[in-house]
């Protein structure tokens, strides 16, 4: 089976991917989301793993819309802490040794704190955290240290420096696991599921979707508004629920494609939270 992740090996959507398939697939790194949707699409790849949120950053917007213009099916959701590490080419490397740190902009932010107090160190933006730990590793230079996993680390042959550098240390990445659609889905064994609904605009309506799920004691883990390009100013709302009694989500969800003006199950699924070990 082949894989997609944004990122590289070692990364954090790597990691996501072994909890997800158990090494039994072939990794294809891909660049960009847009690179990795598109891939999936064209059926270059049989499942794709595709950050969604972070609890610090907030919702990856963009990341819904290709969710939805390519049809695609939520298989399973992934909840990663993230700890960054400093990373040094050897032990005995102190920070204040260090002139430059480099990392993806987003892990060097979530680090600002740590490296504030030294002021010879130049903070530098790389498309990746486990391509900075990459490129190190087959680096001479001993003034470099990079933001990455501990993973990574111990992919590449990194010292490890320090651990759990962010500022905000409960930090959490979610990743959607993703499939083409496909035929409808035969799931009976499933806690958790994804759906998308489009309201005419009016007063209320929103609560008055809602109230459906209220009304048959579904769980709502998450919204989010997302434009719709064709209709300005009017938006689509992403709802996570989570399922105790199937059939009562299923009676649920068929009052809720009555209600709306469209309706979408993006996914019946299970959610796996990993911890830093």
């Amino acid at each position: 089976m082949k894989v997609g992740i944004q990122g590289y090996k070692g990364s954090y959507h790597h990691k996501a991917a072994d909890a997800i398939y158990n090494l039994g697939y072939e990794l294809s790194p891909k660049r960009t989301f847009r690179e990795l949707c598109q891939s999936l699409h064209k059926q270059e790849i049989d499942g794709a793993v595709l950050a969604i949120e972070n609890s610090i950053a907030g919702t990856i917007l963009p990341n819904y819309s290709y969710i939805l213009q390519y049809d695609f099916r939520v298989t399973a959701d992934v909840y990663m802490p993230i700890e960054h590490c400093l990373l040094t080419k050897k032990s005995g490397i102190t920070l204040e040794s260090l002139t430059e740190i480099h990392s993806h902009p987003m892990a060097l932010l979530q680090c600002e704190e740590y490296f504030s107090s030294h002021r010879q160190l130049k903070l530098v933006e790389t498309e990746d955290t486990a391509l900075s730990a990459k490129y190190l590793s087959q680096s001479s230079d001993y003034n470099i240290g990079v933001v990455a996993s501990a993973w990574s680390g111990d992919l590449y042959g990194l010292h490890i420096a320090a651990k759990g550098i962010q500022t905000i240390k409960h930090n959490f990445t979610r990743f959607m696991i993703l499939s083409n659609a496909g035929e409808p889905q035969q799931e009976t064994d499933f806690t958790k599921a994804s759906l998308m609904i489009g309201l005419t605009n009016r007063p209320a309506v929103l609560h008055d979707a809602l109230a459906i799920l209220k009304k048959y004691d579904l769980d709502m883990s998450k919204i989010q508004s997302i434009p719709q390009p064709d209709k300005p100013m009017e938006y689509a709302f992403m709802i996570d629920v989570q399922v105790a009694d199937q059939l009562v989500y299923y009676k649920a969800i068929e009052e809720l494609r009555s209600f709306s003006a469209s309706f979408k199950e993006l996914g019946r699924y299970h959610s796996i939270h990993l911890n830093n070990e």
